[in-house]
Formats: structure tokens, sequence, C-alpha cells
């Protein structure tokens, strides 16, 4: 199991981006949004993230930032409101490194071109998928 961890103080030092995140969704910009705390870990085949909204307002979420996948799918439990926690993964994935994000904005992603604050790049290595639990 690999962890890394973006804490606050790390958080505290990156600048608010508000910008397009490649293969994004449109979500309500949000200036002056603090990205989300993220911390990712990962099991054979499978990436999870426990990230936490510490904005007053808005929603945040992970995604894999080579395919603008969304943990947890783009359902009302892959995002954090206001001051929650949500822990949330993408499963089924190739062994080899997954480029994830955090990110906030005012509103939920709804198509293409992106505008929220988001946390640095975390790079996790996933190891082969899990077997299938045949015995023989």
């Amino acid at each position: 199991m690999t962890n890394r961890r973006l804490g606050l103080a790390g958080l505290l030092a990156l600048p608010v981006l508000a910008g397009t995140l490649a293969f994004g969704a449109t979500a309500t910009a949000a200036p002056g949004a603090e990205p989300p705390t993220i911390e990712v870990f990962t099991l054979p085949g499978t990436v999870s993230a426990t990230f936490h909204n510490p904005n007053d307002r808005g929603v945040c979420w992970a995604f894999n930032e080579a395919t603008g996948e969304i943990f947890g799918g783009n359902n009302p439990t892959s995002f954090a409101e206001a001051g929650q926690t949500v822990q949330s993964s993408l499963g089924g994935l190739p062994t080899g490194q997954v480029r994830v994000r955090g990110a906030c904005a005012w509103s939920r992603p709804t198509g293409n071109h992106d505008y929220a604050s988001t946390t640095e790049v975390i790079i996790v290595d996933v190891t082969g998928k899990p077997p299938t639990g045949s015995f023989g």
C-alpha cells in the first residue's frame, strides 16, 4: 500500500488556481476557494482518496488527471460538501502510475472545461489487479 498526503502546510503554500483542467468538466468558478486536503492510497487495481472540503460552501472531489474520471463516479456521494470529508475510489486500474488531483468549485462539474481550485498532482503507483479468488 502506498500513502501520500498533502498536508495543510503544503496546501497553504499552494496558490489557488482558476484554470482549465484537462479532460475536466464545467463547474462554477471558485475564486478564493481553498483546494481540498487529500490523502491517497492504493490497493491492487484501485486508488482511493480521502478528501476534505475546507470551504464554507461549494463541493470538492478527487479525479484522475489523465482521464478526468471522478473518483466514485459523478454522483452525489463522490463530492464533499462544505466542511465534509469523503472517501471514494477508482477501481479496475492497470498496473502503473495514476496522477490524482483534488478539486473544489462552487458547483458540481457538468461538462467540459472545469474551473476549480486544485491541489498539486499526487502520483501513486498502482499494483496489479487482485486475484480472482479462484482456488485449485
